[in-house]
């Protein structure tokens, strides 16, 4: 159902993870007059490191898109592209543990952040969207979502013969984003799971540096530690949706909360009922009306558990609708 193309890595040899899958859809309706389609980018979770959460699992929510009765927000994106990236080490998963050897499943932040720049940056080279584009992730996925916006990470851009320059590129930076049953404060999640040790060996596997890394990269602290940064390195964006369960068992509903919190900062946030997140009146919340005209932050309440997001699909379904019809009526 699509197709899988290899792009190229700025940091390190590239590996059989560094592949982007696209899809087109065959039959697309005329864009409205004075507006384009966007693409929608999909990043998958497996918490940095599991080789049994890759691209495809993107499938079964494509192919509810595609079956669904809802054409007029089908119709509004102009394509699909899934991104692998390479994996953190995983000795002791049960089926298929990581060979230390492996180029593609041993290594370590920021190098997940870096392949899905490069990812993007081959997209848009070879399908010309630019900053056309809603960017998508669920769990592990949707921290690399924020860290493509946060624009920390530099990938070094290549000359003609392949080898870096001595300039740093990064692609254009979405339009939106969806994040789902995301990780948006690393060192939450390790103290309230201090019972469970695969979440210690998830974190120091792919962050090594320990809680003072993971608060300078994690979402949240980012967002609440500097007010008003978000319109500094995200000029363009327009759209910010949250989608958590109450029923996820993996990661729990405060990682969405307490990110709807810090974008109070930045945003005015409201929830799916359009209740100010935080219970204070939107109208005095000192944000300038520009933004709050320019960007919308919401937190949307899904059902089912961790993995049901992306293996059936059909809340990842719903939010991409969603996303489309919102930025359409923008």
């Amino acid at each position: 159902m699509m197709q899988s193309l290899q792009y190229p890595v700025s940091n390190g040899p590239s590996s059989q993870l560094n592949t982007v899958e696209v899809y087109i859809p065959k039959e697309n309706t005329p864009a409205e007059e004075g507006k384009s389609r966007p693409w929608l980018v999909f990043i998958h979770g497996g918490g940095w490191r599991s080789p049994s959460v890759l691209a495809t699992s993107f499938v079964p929510t494509l192919r509810l898109l595609e079956s669904s009765s809802e054409l007029p927000q089908l119709s509004r994106i102009a394509g699909y592209a899934s991104v692998n990236y390479r994996l953190s080490p995983y000795p002791s998963h049960p089926i298929a543990p990581s060979e230390p050897g492996d180029p593609a499943r041993n290594v370590q932040h920021p190098t997940h952040v870096l392949d899905v720049l490069d990812s993007l940056a081959f997209l848009q080279e070879n399908y010309g969207f630019g900053k056309n584009y809603i960017l998508a992730g669920h769990s592990a996925g949707a921290t690399l979502a924020w860290q493509v916006v946060m624009n920390r990470w530099r990938r070094p851009s290549r000359v003609k013969d392949g080898s870096p320059s001595s300039r740093d590129e990064n692609p254009f930076l979405p339009l939106g984003i969806i994040c789902l049953a995301g990780i948006y404060d690393l060192g939450a999640l390790h103290d309230r799971h201090t019972d469970n040790p695969m979440y210690e060996d998830m974190l120091y596997g792919a962050f090594p540096g320990g809680p003072g890394t993971w608060s300078s990269i994690s979402p949240s602290t980012w967002l609440s530690g500097s007010p008003g940064i978000l319109d500094k390195v995200w000029p363009n964006g327009r759209l910010i949706l949250v989608g958590h369960s109450r029923d996820d068992e993996l990661v729990e509903e405060e990682q969405a909360l307490e990110l709807m919190q810090a974008l109070k900062k930045h945003d005015n946030a409201t929830d799916d009922s359009n209740d100010n997140i935080s219970g204070q009146d939107a109208a005095s919340d000192g944000l300038s009306k520009e933004t709050k005209e320019r960007r919308i932050s919401k937190l949307v309440w899904i059902q089912g558990y961790h993995d049901d997001i992306f293996e059936q699909g059909h809340e990842m379904a719903k939010m991409i609708l969603m996303a489309a019809e919102l930025l359409n009526e923008a």
